[in-house]
């Protein structure tokens, strides 16, 4: 009997698949990895039996272990378990087989760390994370080009396209432990319970009951539509996330523009038209990702399920691309309407533009007034102290009109720098907070190993100091100005 479990991961990130493979294969040539395809394109990579071993219960049962990688370039990645077994133990039905501690040999070796995490260790291994936090700490928060130079290193480790949130890098991973599990056994029918209620997935040689799926061989062709199912499933969902994510920091900025909305500095609108048009090209960029993905989801073919299932899982999966769509829309809309109060002030600071000039007008009238004055003064009978006073006197209305402009100028600048500045310490100080809270939740995990725990603590505290020298970078610069 084979017993199939599954861990999925949603990562915001795409990637070619050919040069993952690449890089993987130079990187750790140890591994299995090879490419997989839908209709002679390339949608991955697979990572066959990187690790092999076994579970010893506690009532000295034993089942033999292997574990696959199926990682698709669209920012999924399924993690397959194996269990090769005589009988079926009831800690297979459970999610504590995968998230808690177990008796587990992965290679002759005791594995003190449940299976999520290790394979979410293997998971940072393949994509260069090791690599890439250390390196945070070079680039500064106050280097307008740091996200793309960010971008830059990440895909020249990792060959990973990471995703935007708003104009920052965000590298999400999300597990979960998906609840479906396949059973292999040509006597199948023998755990089934007639009473409830069955569902028919391809003759009678797969049914699902329970979430649980009864097979027979042969099963590739199975295996191959379930695990698209999986993925197409997950990949939904995490883009409804990233989408909520992106609605999020629309409705915080919508709450920092209302506040703003007398704001009589052009550096300020400057600046935030510059920010939403990096956002606009920023969403545009995961938009074109979503729609190739949803394309692949609307058109694969099932061809190992029967008419009325693959109806049902069609039907569901439209329902979902279309609130997909829905959020797509409403995003779209939303950084449309956000941009309007910039291009309000665009007009408003056109028409100020235009009644500075006409304020130099009426100092040049003002100048051509005081020829005849000047002349009056130069007239004989007046003494020379008065005609001194009286010319400084006139000439200097200009210079002060003209000084005065300018330091109201670079003061309203410096305001405005200061305070675009203490809003982004003010975001780097709660992320500081979230960092410190999650340093105490790994500290106090019981489920992982001293070894994991030490690791974990290690990249918190490579992330800590990148934020913490971009908060000195920034408290420098307000120090500066």
């Amino acid at each position: 009997m084979k017993i199939y479990r599954y861990i999925t991961k949603y990562f915001t990130a795409t990637f070619d698949s050919h040069e993952l493979l690449d890089r993987i294969n130079n990187d750790f040539p140890e591994l299995n990895s090879g490419l997989f395809k839908f209709n002679e394109k390339e949608i991955g990579i697979n990572i066959e039996n990187f690790a092999r071993g076994k579970i010893i219960f506690k009532q000295n049962q034993e089942s033999n272990l292997s574990i696959n990688a199926y990682i698709y370039n669209f920012g999924i990645a399924v993690f397959e378990f194996i269990f090769y077994t005589d009988n079926f133990h009831p800690q297979f039905n459970t999610s504590q087989i995968l998230e808690d501690k177990i008796n587990l040999l992965i290679d002759e070796k005791l594995v003190e760390d449940p299976l999520i995490i290790y394979t979410h260790k293997f998971f940072i291994k393949i994509f260069q994370l090791p690599k890439i936090v250390p390196k945070l700490t070079e680039f500064s928060i106050l280097d307008e080009n740091t996200s793309e130079k960010l971008h830059q290193m990440i895909y020249k480790l990792s060959s990973l396209n990471t995703f935007y949130l708003k104009n920052e890098i965000t590298l999400d991973v999300t597990n979960e432990i998906q609840k479906q599990i396949v059973i292999i056994d040509d006597n199948f029918k023998e755990f089934i319970e007639m009473k409830k209620k069955i569902h028919k997935i391809q003759s009678d040689n797969i049914i699902e009951q329970d979430n649980i799926y009864y097979c027979s061989e042969p099963v590739d062709l199975f295996m191959d539509d379930f695990k698209i199912l999986m993925a197409s499933d997950l990949i939904l969902k995490g883009y409804r996330s990233h989408l909520m994510n992106w609605i999020r920091v629309i409705k915080e900025q919508i709450k920092s523009v209302k506040h703003n909305l007398n704001q009589t500095n052009k550096i300020y609108w400057e600046r935030l038209k510059n920010t939403f048009e990096t956002w606009d090209l920023n969403y545009l960029e995961f938009y074109s990702s979503v729609i190739v993905s949803l394309d692949f989801i609307q058109n694969y073919q099932y061809e190992s399920f029967c008419d009325e299932y693959t109806k049902t899982i069609k039907n569901d999966l439209n329902n979902k691309i279309t609130a997909v769509l829905r959020n797509t829309d409403d995003i779209k809309y939303g950084l449309a309407n956000l941009s309007t109060p910039c291009h309000a002030h665009d007009e408003q600071i056109l028409q100020k533009e235009t009644e500075k000039g006409n304020e130099r007008i009426m100092l040049l009238s003002f100048l051509a007034m005081a020829i005849p004055l000047l002349g009056a003064i130069l007239a004989p009978g007046i003494s020379t102290i008065t005609k001194i006073i009286a010319a400084v006197i006139l000439f200097s209305f200009p210079l002060i009109y003209i000084n005065f402009r300018k330091i109201q100028m670079k003061k309203s600048q410096k305001n405005e720098i200061c305070n675009y500045l203490n809003n982004l310490k003010t975001n780097y100080l709660e992320q500081e907070r979230y960092l410190d809270n999650l340093k105490n939740k790994i500290v106090s995990n019981k489920k992982i190993s001293e070894k994991t725990k030490q690791e974990s603590l290690l990249y918190l505290k490579l992330n800590l100091k990148s934020i913490q020298k971009n908060i000195s970078d920034i408290d420098q610069q307000i120090e500066n100005l």
